[in-house]
């Protein structure tokens, strides 16, 4: 005698996570580069975030030679290449370059708009940060 197949009846949980699974192995370069300029992004943000929120408030309760002392310090590690804070930094502004770029290839005129604006936007932040 054959053995019968079973069929295998795939519960609603089952289904929403394969639905996940292969809508996030079958995505597109632009759309690989759109989740990593985000990522990059909004790590700068924190980082900035941070900086203001945590970092200047406590040093500002140091008297003036120990506040400048402890910038020196802080910035130093800055100018010395942190790579990670390069990586996100730098990291962020070439990937939102190349994904302006490419919108300007893949997509229609309205969000072409949006990405270029977003793209100036940005890039003029970063220009008014490191004056």
């Amino acid at each position: 005698k054959k053995k019968q197949k079973q069929k295998l009846v795939p519960n609603k949980c089952g289904d929403k996570m394969t639905t996940m699974i292969n809508t996030m192995t079958n995505i597109s370069g632009f759309q690989a580069l759109m989740l990593a300029t985000a990522m990059l992004c909004n790590l700068c943000f924190g980082f900035v975030l941070l900086f203001t929120i945590v970092i200047m408030p406590g040093i500002g309760t140091l008297d003036n030679f120990d506040f400048l002392a402890a910038f020196k310090a802080i910035d130093g590690v800055i100018q010395n290449n942190e790579p990670v804070f390069v990586l996100a930094w730098m990291g962020s502004i070439m990937t939102l370059g190349a994904l302006v770029w490419m919108a300007c290839f893949k997509i229609g005129h309205p969000q072409r708009a949006l990405f270029v604006v977003a793209g100036v936007l940005y890039l003029m932040g970063q220009i008014a940060t490191f004056a």
